[in-house]
């Protein structure tokens, strides 16, 4: 699967002054285009496998930027073992570029970040759905105190009407 899109953040030549006393700092203009590429292998009816990659721009309003490159890749196979019970794994790592001028005039900030999931679903009836998942995670910044690993464990129950 193949996806394109374009993106295009412009602040006419906005500028603003921050705080009193300082020059006023002037926002960049972003354009380009999403890109997005992906595929899929069926291994057998009842495993897959999928490999992303992507880089995209997303708009934020923030106090240290305007908006985020993210380029990254997803790594991701399921392992469907009865009707009932199916198991997903996945591996996400991506750089977050925090572009455009700042609000305080501070230095670019970059993240990394490495996200591995594993999920056990269970389907005890063709519209319900149980789901146990770990997540394990680390952010690596060049921005003090924003660097950080997690570990998350989570229960999920869904029902389709």
């Amino acid at each position: 699967t193949t996806r394109l899109t374009h993106f295009d953040v412009s602040y006419n030549n906005f500028q603003f002054n921050p705080l009193p006393g300082l020059l006023p700092i002037s926002q960049r203009r972003q354009d380009g285009f999403n890109k997005r590429v992906g595929l899929d292998y069926l291994a057998s009816a009842k495993t897959s496998i999928n490999l992303s990659v992507y880089n995209e721009l997303f708009e934020i309003e923030d106090f240290q930027t305007t908006y985020i490159d993210v380029t990254g890749l997803i790594l991701s196979s399921s392992w469907r073992a009865t009707d009932k019970v199916q198991l997903t794994a996945s591996y996400q790592m991506d750089e977050r570029d925090f572009l455009g001028e700042t609000s305080l005039g501070a230095r670019n900030r970059l993240d990394e970040n490495k996200t591995a999931n594993l999920s056990l679903l269970y389907f005890p009836t063709l519209k319900s759905s149980i789901q146990l998942s770990y997540i394990d995670g680390k952010r690596a910044s060049n921005e003090a105190l924003q660097s950080f690993n997690f570990n998350t464990l989570s229960a999920t129950f869904g029902y389709n009407f």
